[in-house]
């Protein structure tokens, strides 16, 4: 289950749209692919969450190389250890 907000972005979107977590569980993220401004390529991002509500940003390419290196910092500070080949859930 998406939010109206999240609907209505990815009626813009070009390519798969990855949808990660369970709204109601705890929350879901939806990240997806779409022409921005002038053509140039950026990433929605949506979340929604049982209790806290939806949010999204738009995101150029840069910004999300920038996300992407904190998260990786994130999940080593967490202890995260990196799944066999093939494998999402990081579990040892």
């Amino acid at each position: 289950m998406l939010s109206a907000q999240v609907e209505r972005a990815l009626r813009h979107h070009k390519g798969p749209v990855r949808l990660l977590g369970d709204r109601r569980g705890g929350g879901a993220v939806a990240v997806y692919l779409f022409a921005g401004q002038a053509g140039l390529p950026m990433l929605g991002v949506h979340a929604a969450g049982r209790f806290r509500g939806s949010g999204g940003a738009v995101l150029r390419l840069a910004e999300v190389w920038r996300l992407s290196r904190h998260l990786d910092d994130l999940l080593r500070q967490a202890g995260f250890k990196p799944p066999p080949q093939g494998g999402d859930d990081g579990r040892a």
